[in-house]
């Protein structure tokens, strides 16, 4: 993770290390990296743009048995953090 001095955009994401389906993600783009919540660990991510289309951001995800592919997704939503409201569309891979 590059912080904001060497980061050139100077965006970064701060999340809970235990959260789930966008609960409590902060996009943040300028000034000092914050100290953890007091609820507990965070994770900071360097920001990177989502696949658009249609309006909407769109997030994948994979699901792997050992080495394998078995699962994509694709989660897509108005707000750049997807959410438990977001569209869902999965699909399963057999092989």
């Amino acid at each position: 993770m590059q912080n904001s001095r060497t980061n050139p955009n100077k965006c970064w994401i701060e999340k809970p290390f235990f959260g789930r389906e966008g609960s409590g993600v902060v996009l943040r783009s300028r000034g000092p990296f914050h100290s953890p919540p007091p609820i507990g660990p965070t994770v900071y991510q360097q920001h990177a743009d989502l696949f658009q289309a249609a309006g909407r951001h769109v997030v994948w995800g994979l699901w792997m048995i050992g080495d394998e592919c078995r699962g994509l997704s694709a989660r897509a939503d108005t707000s750049p953090v997807t959410g438990n409201l977001s569209r869902f569309l999965p699909h399963r891979i057999e092989g």
